[in-house]
């Protein structure tokens, strides 16, 4: 900065500061120390209607038949499916257990469906059919639905004897002697 710069900056720099002064002595005077409330407002009482009209009696529960008969919004919408507690029961049976895997963190059920399909369910999330997995034990899985309990077993699957699942015949070890080495 020049001296022309300080020259036009100190009138300012004064009247800040002596704003700031003035203020500061205004608030030390105790201006605004002191609040005025308005003075209060006293409600007055509502009075109170001894002519109600009474509420009409609700309509019978038959006139709201149509309501989950026919669908209110969409016209090409079918009505709800009412499910038997037994085709809801094989729904279940389609899924058969193969495997569970029981960790500290982690409990999880393998499951196949009818289709062959593999399918891992953790312990807490259910099956697209509303069948949620509650409980994994080692040999054995439980789903709840609602109310509705099922046990689902283990399902172990014996895989078939024949030439291509034998195992090779065991090749005999013979013991070296200490000073021998392999011949291979």
């Amino acid at each position: 900065m020049n001296q022309a710069d300080h020259r036009r900056l100190t009138p300012w720099l004064m009247l800040t500061a002596a704003l700031l002064t003035a203020s500061l002595l205004f608030f030390a005077t105790g201006v605004g120390r002191h609040v005025h409330w308005l003075p209060s407002q006293e409600k007055k009482p509502q009075a109170v209607s001894t002519n109600t009209p009474a509420l009409p009696a609700p309509p019978p529960l038959e006139a709201y038949a149509n309501t989950w008969k026919q669908p209110v919004f969409s016209p090409d919408r079918k009505p709800d499916q009412q499910m038997s507690i037994a085709s809801e029961t094989q729904l279940l049976q389609g899924f058969t257990l193969t495997g569970v895997i029981v960790t500290d963190t982690l409990q999880l059920a393998l499951l196949k469906d009818s289709h062959g399909k593999a399918l891992s369910l953790a312990r807490g999330k259910a099956l697209p059919n509303g069948w949620k997995l509650e409980r994994v034990e080692p040999d054995e899985v439980l789903f709840t639905a609602g109310d509705r309990q099922h046990l689902l077993p283990l399902s172990i699957e014996k895989a078939p004897l024949g030439p291509a699942s034998q195992a090779p015949p065991p090749t005999e070890v013979q013991p070296m002697s200490p000073g021998q080495t392999s011949s291979k």
